[in-house]
């Protein structure tokens, strides 16, 4: 996953394009989004997270303005720029009274444009850095997913806690279990776990939305959201299983479940997680283990 996401709200076709372009070219670790007008940047915003949105003012359907400030209205916490053909004062003053932080003349100057994402995507990750564990919303969220994981919320209850929640939607999600003798240690840093699996995720182009849920059990779960069938899956599983061995020196299984088309179908995607994490292949060198592979003639219990 991307570490920041930005949201392109434009209705003229060639500047949409030309920003997303420019933008994914100089800062590459933003993921990029685009949609024609402020409507349809609200109905995007409900389903998916974004932290920055850059807003033409005028727009059909939901004008800059009129999005910025609905936002508000709904507690969203995004950073905002303006990109504008309205050197207009008083769309200006209503800009800085909604809190945004850029208003950027058309035709953009690139390097204007990077240097205000730039100080945006600074601010995000030192937020990230002298944040002590997880912001409450963040824990609620994740409270949620555990209990989701674990069955203990009414099956009828999971699709509209999740749109409360803000989670994305997706057509299929895979829950992994992540477990090793290392998390059951006293004292142990879980925000390096956080950070390197993150690192990892945010250069796999394959890989969009993601969940990181460290459970009461000490395993963490891994949840992956995806709009389209997956071919390197297990390849991209193994290369983070050794990415983890590098950065931390220790191993570290992957339990991968079974594929939930519906978001009530989680708990029993992960109850085969938790199973296929519990066994080793007896090839010392492979420690992800699919559930869907489990098989009494080719593995072992851990215990």
């Amino acid at each position: 996953m991307k570490e920041i996401s930005l949201l392109i709200a434009e209705d003229n076709p060639s500047v949409r394009e030309g920003l997303a372009q420019s933008i994914s070219e100089m800062v590459p670790e933003v993921r990029v989004d685009t949609v024609k007008n402020g409507r349809e940047a609200l109905d995007f915003l409900k389903s998916f997270k974004a932290d920055i949105v850059i807003t033409d003012i005028c727009m059909p359907q939901l004008d800059g303005l009129e999005l910025i400030r609905q936002c508000r209205k709904e507690k969203y916490e995004l950073d905002f720029i303006i990109v504008s053909g309205f050197d207009d004062f008083q769309y200006a003053q209503r800009a800085i009274r909604y809190g945004v932080k850029a208003y950027l003349l058309k035709p953009v100057s690139v390097e204007e444009l990077k240097k205000e994402i730039t100080a945006m995507l600074e601010a995000h990750k030192a937020k990230n850095r002298t944040a002590v564990g997880r912001s409450p919303e963040e824990k609620e969220r994740e409270l949620f997913l555990h209990k989701t994981f674990k069955g203990d919320i009414l099956p009828e209850s999971i699709s509209p806690l999740w749109s409360r929640y803000r989670l994305p939607e997706a057509v299929w999600y895979l829950p992994i279990v992540m477990d090793s003798l290392y998390f059951h240690e006293e004292n142990y840093d879980k925000a390096v776990i956080y950070r390197e699996t993150e690192e990892f995720l945010k250069e796999m182009p394959s890989v969009g939305w993601y969940d990181l849920v460290l459970t009461n059990t000490g395993q963490f779960v891994l949840l992956l959201y995806f709009s389209k069938e997956e071919e390197m899956l297990r390849q991209t599983l193994q290369s983070l299983n050794r990415h983890l061995l590098r950065r931390l020196g220790y191993e570290v299984y992957f339990g991968v479940g079974g594929r939930a088309l519906e978001q009530k179908e989680l708990p029993e995607a992960c109850r085969l997680a938790e199973r296929a994490v519990s066994y080793l292949l007896f090839e010392p060198e492979d420690k992800v283990i699919f559930g869907e592979d489990l098989n009494q003639q080719n593995i072992m219990p851990t215990a």
